[in-house]
């Protein structure tokens, strides 16, 4: 059985006499966990809607975070005419892929950065190179040499009896 509390505006005012003044202190007392109880829904309400707006300025900054701008300046390019230059240029490279790692990506991104710092003659060779390890057959020689191996000699060369060691690869 619930009690029914007087609202503030009809409620006596503690001074007029003892009877109401134990009316008024009962009211205030049944009146606190009512208010504390509505602070706290309110505080609660407070902070998720806070939690929202974190949320969306986290995702707002995501979309427009900036990308990571370098902080060294790119390696001149490698041409191989003085190969004396090759160790700087290499440290330079090295150098600026660990440094600049979050400005030049990862993976395929820093393979064609090095391969954009390779110029003339460099660029050739190293476009040479990579063609021959993706389209060459990387077993060219040892199928050659099972072949020399399994081809039989004619008969008028064989005049030694002995046979002779398979080839070995080299």
């Amino acid at each position: 059985m619930a009690e029914q509390t007087v609202p503030d505006s009809e409620m006596p005012s503690p001074r007029a006499s003892p009877v109401d003044a134990a009316a008024w202190l009962q009211h205030l007392l049944q009146a606190q966990p009512d208010a504390a109880n509505a602070q706290t829904q309110q505080m609660l309400l407070l902070i998720q809607q806070q939690g929202q707006r974190i949320d969306q300025v986290a995702n707002l900054l995501a979309v427009t975070e900036k990308p990571a701008r370098p902080k060294l300046p790119n390696p001149e390019k490698f041409t191989a005419d003085d190969l004396s230059l090759l160790p700087q240029f290499l440290r330079k490279l090295r150098a600026k892929l660990e440094i600049d790692a979050d400005a030049s990506g990862a993976g395929k991104a820093q393979v064609w950065f090095c391969f954009s710092r390779l110029d003339g003659k460099a660029a050739a060779r190293r476009y040479f190179a990579q063609l021959s390890v993706a389209f060459e057959d990387p077993v060219r020689k040892d199928k050659a040499l099972n072949r020399l191996n399994t081809l039989s000699e004619p008969s008028h060369w064989r005049t030694n009896v002995r046979t002779r060691p398979p080839l070995a690869p080299y």
